[in-house]
């Protein structure tokens, strides 16, 4: 468990982040302020150790590596804006202000930690061609 102090730092900097998110207009500044989410628990895990943190900056980490390649999907086969499926600017938005509200809450809910960070997962498998493909096919929901 995190002590209380870290874990409001981490809640201050991921609303901080979250709300930027949602302020964004555009694509690379979104994806800018997300990458709080995995720089601030590399910060924090310097200070203290927690197997979920550590979790939470990798899979972060790993997610904003794919958005941050310039997604090279098929024009003309869904709508898309700006090569970005319609629907995943505000997924996106949603997923940061998830991860936010589970660190705001007394307690973080490791559960509902692990459902923000597979839906982040699936943001980003979803820029990828095969990701696309399965969204395409209806397997993958925005």
């Amino acid at each position: 468990m995190l002590p209380k102090a870290l874990q409001e730092r981490l809640a201050s900097e991921f609303r901080f982040a979250a709300d930027g998110m949602k302020a964004a207009e555009d694509y690379p500044t979104k994806v800018y302020f997300f990458s709080v989410f995995y720089g601030e628990p590399g910060r924090i895990l310097n200070l203290h150790w927690e197997r979920s943190l550590a979790l939470l900056h990798d899979v972060v980490q790993k997610a904003c590596q794919q958005m941050n390649l310039k997604p090279t999907l098929p024009e003309g086969t869904t709508p898309l804006l700006k090569g970005i499926p319609i629907g995943w600017m505000e997924a996106f938005d949603q997923v940061g202000d998830e991860i936010a509200s589970t660190y705001e809450a007394d307690e973080v809910d490791e559960s509902r930690l692990y459902a923000a960070l597979g839906r982040v997962a699936e943001l980003a498998y979803v820029l990828t061609g095969n990701g696309f493909y399965l969204f395409m096919r209806g397997a993958i929901k925005l």
